[in-house]
């Protein structure tokens, strides 16, 4: 198969967008009454368009899963991977003083996977495992059944929406296998049939849309709407994966990225910075770095009155650049190895 470059690019840019999620999360703990942000609704609209991250990734493993060999060669590649940086934190900040460990911490660091030390891997894991079982499923579906099932989801999502606490999708807010699949099957049928190709430009206009209409349903509870504020989750039950709004954003922006060309000059570099993308998640979520990199290393009460938005932008590319560099690094030592 031709190399999607173009989809390699949204691949960087979903783990960008993640690290602006925890920078926004860890960083100000967006979600608190008392944060710093809380009221910011600029902010919140930054939060809505970065929101739909996770199910890019899942769209993409749904989309080139769907015409790919199962290996559990690429299991152990991923675990070992995953065991690697947890337990090299886990040893160094230890010995360093960052971090006292207690028998839990240890049985993370050992059984990263199983104690789901990354929420996101343990998941994909098991998505990845499931999904020569699910493909032969869908492979099996014509396309009109295809498109009822597809349907389903959708409905059970609107359900969702206009019912919290219904869970007619899940009560995680898409953090777990149940909607991974969904988004898995979504993907998968982008590949298999396509959606009708429009202006490329209108998705990315309706993945805007998304994200406003987002912000603004929290805008209106919280200003207008006091008395639902609880009903709707605190006025962010759109700041969900499985939302509505966060689900077609996501695919409108797949769509987007999808249809683009990418000038050959960059396919070294895209290609490069997207085979780091789980290795700068793993390093900036690991447990125990976590805490010291929002909490000592990028300070951001320190900078935010002054130059909030030049911060946040400069703090997110730094964490991926280096986290990327380190991950690159990390190849090259286990290709020389040849692990």
């Amino acid at each position: 198969m031709k190399r999607n470059y173009n989809l390699e690019l949204l691949r960087i840019l979903a783990m960008i967008m993640i690290v602006t999620l925890h920078y926004m999360t860890f960083g100000i703990e967006i979600r608190q009454s008392s944060s710093l942000a809380y009221h910011n609704n600029y902010y919140w609209f930054i939060y809505a368009l970065c929101h739909g991250a996770v199910n890019l990734f899942v769209l993409l493993t749904g989309y080139f899963q769907i015409k790919s060999t199962f290996k559990w060669k690429k299991v152990y590649k991923l675990w070992l991977q995953v065991f690697f940086y947890s337990l090299l934190f886990g040893i160094l900040l230890s010995i360093l003083g960052y971090y006292k460990l207690h028998i839990i911490d240890i049985l993370h660091i050992l059984f990263p996977i199983i104690s789901k030390s990354w929420w996101f891997i343990s998941t994909y894991i098991i998505l990845y495992i499931l999904s020569p079982f699910f493909n032969k499923f869908l492979l099996n579906l014509n396309q009109k059944e295809y498109k009822y099932l597809i349907l389903i989801i959708v409905i059970c999502v609107i359900l969702n929406n206009i019912i919290p606490g219904s869970y007619f999708i899940d009560n995680y807010h898409g953090y777990n296998i149940l909607w991974f699949l969904c988004i898995y099957t979504v993907g998968a049928y982008i590949r298999l049939y396509d959606i009708k190709k429009v202006n490329t430009y209108l998705y990315l206009i309706v993945y805007l849309i998304c994200s406003l209409i987002t912000v603004l349903s929290r805008f209106i509870l919280l200003n207008y709407l006091h008395k639902y504020i609880n009903y709707f989750d605190g006025g962010n039950y759109l700041y969900a994966y499985n939302s509505l709004t966060i689900f077609i954003g996501s695919v409108a922006l797949f769509m987007f990225f999808k249809n683009i060309k990418i000038k050959p000059i960059f396919y070294k570099l895209v290609t490069t910075l997207s085979s780091t993308t789980f290795g700068v998640y793993l390093i900036h979520e690991h447990f125990m770095i976590r805490p010291l990199l929002w909490n000592d290393i990028i300070k951001i009460d320190m900078y935010y009155n002054d130059h909030k938005y030049l911060f946040l932008v400069t703090s997110v590319l730094s964490i991926f650049i280096i986290c990327s560099f380190i991950e690159y690094l990390r190849m090259l030592v286990f290709k020389k190895l040849k692990v």
